[in-house]
């Protein structure tokens, strides 16, 4: 049984060259009108897809238009994870794992580790066992206190005994003698009657911490046995006509957990399995956003580099390449850092949208690099602080090892000043707040960040409206500490002021450039000790 879909290339489109990388932040039209299809169709389902829909926050969905042997154009329907629990959902194409196999040995696994996990937390939660530990740990802290106090008298007596050794007679020397070997009796008899103390307690904790660690390595090695068992029931094919477990594709590499289970890689599988060509892929976010990440309704997103990266690398061998990702595109036509500052201790640059402030992976081109070939004169030229790729405006370059220390220092103690200068996308009512979100990278998605209360750094930002303007705002920015992409997401997250910044990549709409510009630095200087500010406009 087929799962094409009709498919009509949009009006005046040409015809794909190659198959556009997964990880371009806006897909191709033909792409985007199957994703466009699809969309009508999630708007008016009826049950029960409509139900299914309605179950918990929003999630991924796909499209892949494919050619078939006799050259027809079709498009695929795909959604990521699960849909409300179910792997199969009429009209869209299966997981990329083998159900049956699956099914057969996964329910029993499962059951037998709940089993286990609920004897290991009864076990732990055991009142004896929960009892003896807190005698244990009394009973040592008292035993610590007296010996504590033990050492602290027979430390004492000990340099009276070094002192009076200077005056004494023979006959002293020796009462002297036998006081320090009576000293390391009482130590040794101490230590002796600790242990007598400790010995049944410990032993009453080892009778419960024995099972304990006997079922922890047992659900470890379960839990070992399912990752193995998932893992080699996925068959990777790719365009070469080659085909792959995820065991071999990683080859003793950790496995993230839901990797093969992204719409792209299902569509893709799906396709290579009824031997279609794949023409255009694209991605997009339908429903609720999650609450720790930034995913608005009905915008196309990259693949994830996390799960998706190794493992579309491997699936799209074989096919034409079209499009590269943004981020690994050449700095064509960017201009060059101009000098706002100069001195003999520091500079200050303007640096432009679109370059990278230190070389990356892919380019050595940046701000950094063009200094250094600039000033070839100072080897130790280098910048204090960083901006996003996509951030234009001021960035503090020191000359010498010592001045980049010193304006480090006040980096790290947050004496320097930054205000950014931003573009929204939407009307604030608003004027005025503060923002508080935490962030930790995404890890399953680099370098997207996710707010995240528990693992989070603190994050903080000051923010004022300047201006609205034909269904824009105008912000400045004020950043109180300096994570990773901080502003970003501080704009565009639902718990934040929850409209992205213009032509944001990442967290919006891409754009023509991100209207996100570093406008004015304060901060002392560090061989003067004078308090300098210094102003760039922003160029939108």
């Amino acid at each position: 049984m087929t799962l094409t879909h009709p498919f009509s290339a949009p009006p005046d489109s040409i015809f794909p060259v190659g198959f556009d990388s997964p990880f371009c932040n806006s897909p191709s039209p033909y792409a985007e009108q199957a994703a466009r299809d699809l969309q009508t169709v999630l708007k008016n389902a009826d049950d029960p897809l409509k139900e299914l829909l309605a179950v918990g926050v929003g999630r991924m969905f796909g499209v892949l238009v494919v050619r078939d042997i006799a050259g027809v154009l079709s498009c695929l329907h795909g959604f990521s994870g699960q849909l409300a629990d179910r792997w199969l959902v009429p009209g869209f194409v299966p997981p990329a794992f083998d159900m049956q196999q699956r099914e057969q040995f996964l329910p029993p696994a499962m059951t037998r580790l709940t089993q286990l996990q609920s004897e290991l937390k009864n076990r732990r939660d055991d009142p004896a066992f929960l009892f003896a530990k807190q005698q244990l740990l009394a009973t040592r802290e008292s035993l610590t206190d007296n010996t504590r106090l033990l050492q602290a008298r027979l430390v004492q007596r000990k340099a009276a005994r070094r002192s009076a050794r200077e005056q004494a007679s023979a006959e002293q020397l020796v009462d002297l003698q036998r006081e320090g070997e009576a000293d390391a009796r009482r130590r040794a008899e101490d230590k002796r009657k600790v242990r007598e103390e400790l010995a049944p307690l410990e032993l009453a904790i080892a009778s419960h911490a024995e099972p304990i660690r006997s079922i922890t390595a047992e659900v470890e090695e379960l839990q070992r046995h399912i990752q193995t068992q998932i893992q080699a029931g996925y068959s990777i094919h790719n365009a070469c006509g080659e085909s792959s477990t995820l065991a071999q594709l990683f080859e003793g590499r950790m496995v993230l957990d839901g990797i093969g289970d992204c719409a792209g890689p299902k569509l893709l599988n799906y396709a290579y399995s009824q031997g279609m060509t794949p023409i255009a892929l694209a991605e997009f976010w339908w429903g609720q956003s999650p609450a720790d990440g930034i995913r608005h309704h009905a915008h196309f997103y990259p693949s994830c580099r996390g799960r998706c990266a190794p493992l579309l690398a491997f699936m799209l061998d074989g096919l034409t390449p079209g499009r590269q990702p943004e981020h690994l595109q050449p700095f064509d036509n960017v201009a060059a850092p101009t000098i706002v500052f100069e001195d003999k201790h520091l500079l200050l640059v303007n640096k432009p949208a679109g370059q990278l402030s230190v070389p990356g992976l892919a380019t050595i081109d940046s701000v950094q690099s063009r200094l250094q070939a600039r000033y070839p004169d100072l080897p130790e030229l280098q910048l204090v602080h960083r901006l996003d790729q996509s951030t234009s405006g001021l960035l503090l370059v020191a000359k010498t090892r010592r001045d980049h220390k010193a304006l480090q220092r006040q980096f790290a103690k947050r004496t320097i000043s930054k205000q950014y200068i931003a573009l929204l996308d939407g009307e604030l009512k608003a004027r005025a707040g503060d923002i508080e979100l935490p962030l930790r990278v995404d890890l399953e998605d680099r370098p997207r960040q996710l707010v995240c209360a528990q693992h989070g750094r603190e994050a903080k930002t000051h923010w004022k409206v300047l201006c609205i303007e034909k269904g824009q705002t105008r912000v400045q920015l004020f950043p109180v500490t300096g994570r990773t992409h901080q502003l970003r997401v501080h704009m565009a997250h639902p718990s934040g002021l929850g409209l992205p910044i213009v032509g944001d990549e990442l967290y919006g709409k891409p754009g023509q450039r991100l209207h996100l510009h570093a406008q004015s630095l304060s901060f002392v200087h560090p061989a003067s000790g004078e308090h300098v500010s210094f102003t760039v406009p922003a160029p939108f």
